[in-house]
């Protein structure tokens, strides 16, 4: 048996000169009843996002971002056999981000784009710092090469931090690299793409089963 609810809002708008922001929230609610057997499960969960984003136009070179983010989770999962076991799980999670990010345009063919975000996650009592870029060159007309690399961060899935009172988990990590090259005119699109990604901080079982 299961019963949700979502809920989200979001404002774009302009202001001052060549400022644009956009902002926006989001709530959620999930409860689940299983029943296996004798055996009885019941989990709920509350979620909800904040996030605002600033955005200036300088010039026809140079677009500057930044902005937050705020998400609140609540979990809480109950298992009952009806015969001698009660088991309860669950967590709080708060995660607070900042990040910023530029768009410098060199000329009609060479564009870059960097960008920085920094995180702290309450729950796994750890702060992240993940840089970012990516550059594109237009080779002709209908064609251009684009390098991109990053630094990624996220909790694992709810299936293991709920048991997060019992052990305590890092962030999942990855490294991307990617080579791209597209090619477009009216009525065709071909795209080429060659990536290296490199994992760390995995969740991992360490028994022989």
């Amino acid at each position: 048996n299961n019963n949700n609810f979502y809920l989200n809002a979001s404002y774009n708008g302009a202001f001052g000169t060549g400022w644009r922001v956009t902002s926006g929230m989001s709530y959620g609610y999930n409860n689940n009843k299983v029943k296996y057997n004798s055996n009885d499960v019941d989990s709920n969960e509350n979620a909800a996002q904040l996030k605002l984003k600033l955005r200036k136009h300088f010039s026809n070179y140079f677009n500057l971002s930044f902005g937050a983010d705020y998400f609140i989770t609540k979990f809480n999962e109950n298992f009952d056999d009806n015969i001698a076991l009660k088991v309860s799980n669950g967590y709080d999670s708060n995660i607070a981000a900042f990040y910023t990010e530029g768009d410098i345009l060199f000329s009609k063919y060479l564009a870059l784009k960097v960008g920085l975000r920094l995180s702290n996650n309450s729950l796994l009592n750890e702060t992240n710092l993940d840089p970012r870029a990516s550059m594109a060159y237009k080779v002709s007309k209908n064609s251009q090469f684009s390098f991109a690399y990053g630094d990624f961060s996220q909790t694992p899935v709810v299936d293991y931090i709920k048991y997060s009172k019992y052990h305590q988990f890092e962030s999942e990590k990855a490294q991307h690299y990617i080579l791209n090259y597209q090619f477009t005119k009216t009525g065709q699109t071909f795209r080429a793409e060659a990536y290296y990604k490199d994992y760390s901080n995995l969740v991992q079982y360490d028994t022989k089963d």
